[in-house]
């Protein structure tokens, strides 16, 4: 079977990359840098309630009630985390004992989705990380910076040679 090593949300699709285990697995989580996440503690002010609101309205009668847990990430990642300016950047993941944990962007889910406790959902906003159900019991809770998807200008130049020299163009 394949193995999920990356779920992100872009636009209104959810793209999950999926790999056959073994090597695959170590070339598409290679260069990936991940920091353990303690501390979590309850959303009880309702800011990313809030936040859901504004980014994604939907009338209050049809919203199940949903309790959020947050952390701070580590400070060297947080300018990584969506904010209002960027509200996808895609830059980190979370993993739950080294696979993929839950529904990403969790500020843009909808309604119906939310309603079902059985899902699980996180979103990283300006220096914290949001996840829903509670982190207890969850094993091995890590943000993982992934590494840059653009190329360098180098190797877009190396790739644009050889596919001029095997006549592609």
């Amino acid at each position: 079977g394949l193995r999920c090593v990356g779920v992100r949300r872009n636009g209104g699709n959810t793209e999950f990359a999926l790999t056959r285990p073994g090597k695959g697995v170590a070339r598409w989580t290679a260069g990936r840098v991940c920091e353990g996440l303690t501390d979590f503690q309850e959303d009880a002010s309702g800011t990313f309630f809030a936040l859901q609101q504004k980014l994604y309205y939907w009338p209050l009668h049809e919203v199940s009630p949903r309790r959020w847990w947050y952390s701070s990430l580590p400070q060297w990642m947080r300018n990584h985390s969506d904010d209002e300016a960027e509200p996808q950047k895609n830059r980190l993941l979370l993993t739950a004992s080294g696979e993929p944990f839950g529904y990403p962007t969790a500020h843009f889910a909808r309604p119906d989705a939310l309603r079902d406790p059985r899902n699980a959902f996180y979103a990283f906003w300006e220096g914290r990380v949001y996840i829903s159900p509670a982190p207890q019991g969850v094993a091995g809770l890590q943000a993982c910076l992934l590494p840059a998807a653009e190329l360098s200008q180098g190797q877009e130049a190396e790739i644009r040679g050889r596919a001029t020299r095997a006549g592609l163009k």
